[in-house]
């Protein structure tokens, strides 16, 4: 009895954090856009910014995160902000899950004009983003070390920041994990997209469902 219940509750997480099983990650050119382009030009602020700590060790660093709308899609904007100084940690990786229903589709990428109030224009553009549908699902957005002569630097160094970056989605938006990699990860929330409350609803109603038709059968 435990054991099923164990396997239908996990059936239900999964279907509830979504996305279509693929082959992960699936890598993905991000370029900057025009804020303005985005959603019609109608996105407004859904709720206030969010700043959240990552530092840790030799890494001083804060994410800033707030959710945009049309009044039927969202846009996702979040900044990294590298706070060290001279001999600090690089941040080589952003990540942010359960990501709701991200998968190859996914558009992301950053700004580089008209940057709404309260973020600023950064630095840094990220090199390149991923997304990896069967593990969370997980967006990422990569600043990595670059090879001479080869790959240029995308890192963000102590003192600068990110460029703006953005993730659009059709769902809701509310408190996710984020993590900041530099090495190591550094762990802390950011605004994301999440299932309708009705969707998770009918979700744990058939898991409960089947849950009592397995008992039943057991008990017969």
């Amino acid at each position: 009895m435990k054991r099923s219940m164990i396997a239908v509750l996990s059936v239900v997480a999964v279907l509830v954090i979504g996305g279509i099983v693929q082959a992960t990650p699936i890598y993905i050119g991000t370029a900057g856009v025009d804020f303005n382009s985005l959603l019609g030009g109608l996105a407004t602020p859904d709720g206030l910014a969010h700043v959240s700590d990552f530092s840790g060790g030799n890494l001083s660093a804060e994410v800033k995160s707030q959710a945009f709308t049309d009044g039927t899609s969202y846009l996702y904007l979040y900044q990294l902000n590298n706070k060290g100084n001279v001999g600090g940690d690089v941040i080589t990786r952003f990540t942010a899950n359960p990501y709701a229903q991200a998968d190859s589709s996914i558009s992301m990428g950053y700004l580089t004009v008209n940057i709404p109030a309260g973020f600023v224009v950064g630095n840094q553009a990220p090199l390149y983003g991923d997304v990896d549908a069967a593990a969370g699902p997980t967006v990422g957005f990569n600043f990595p070390v670059g090879i001479p002569s080869i790959i240029p630097d995308s890192f963000i160094a102590p003192g600068a920041m990110s460029k703006v970056l953005y993730v659009q989605s059709n769902l809701p938006p509310a408190l996710i994990a984020g993590n900041v990699i530099n090495g190591g990860v550094h762990s802390g929330q950011v605004i994301g997209p999440v299932p309708e409350p009705a969707t998770v609803t009918l979700l744990v109603t058939a898991a409960l469902g089947l849950l009592a038709y397995a008992w039943r059968r057991r008990r017969s």
